[in-house]
């Protein structure tokens, strides 16, 4: 019920997080509405996560990007799994894409001479996850503590601790 209360009192959890409802309805409104376009667009939004599959795919195929690309796609072809996600419009899909654009930008990230550009990219992906189904809070705890453990060294620093607060305050701010 709206009204359920959590941790003793104190806390309301929403029955989802707005994220999808929120880009869903905008889109939903500009096509004219009604039941089968809200279907239609969901379904259609729910593809995006083919977009960081190919981007991870082609990342760990280096000089085979086209060969990885193609065989990506034609897994998430016959995945039985991605079918039932796309034939009902639920948010797992779109989920699914936040969690793995920012597994992509935090790897690129995270590796020997990554740019601060993309850890932070990856945190804000992890944020709108969380937006999008609570089922990203994992992902990004795992984020966190692989982020604390690479860069250890640099978080002792004041410009690594300064990038990372200013994960926490855009991840935040977005979140908020």
């Amino acid at each position: 019920p709206p009204d359920a209360r959590f941790f003793q009192g104190l806390y309301s959890l929403g029955a989802r997080p707005p994220l999808a409802n929120v880009v869903g309805g905008v889109l939903l409104d500009l096509a004219g509405g009604g039941f089968p376009r809200h279907l239609i667009l969901n379904t259609l939004l729910g593809t995006l996560v083919v977009f960081p599959v190919l981007l991870l795919a082609r990342r760990w195929a280096p000089g085979r990007e086209r060969a990885a690309a193609a065989l990506a796609l034609v897994l998430l072809l016959v995945s039985p799994f991605v079918a039932q996600n796309l034939t009902f419009g639920w948010t797992r899909h779109q989920t699914s894409f936040w969690v793995l654009l920012a597994v992509f930008f935090l790897l690129r990230g995270l590796a020997a001479e990554g740019l601060a550009r993309d850890r932070v990219l990856g945190f804000l992906a992890l944020a709108a996850g969380c937006l999008t189904h609570y089922s990203a809070g994992p992902a990004l705890l795992l984020a966190v503590v692989v982020y604390g453990w690479t860069r250890r060294r640099a978080l002792l620093t004041a410009d690594g601790l300064r990038e990372t607060t200013l994960h926490a305050v855009l991840g935040g701010a977005l979140l908020g």
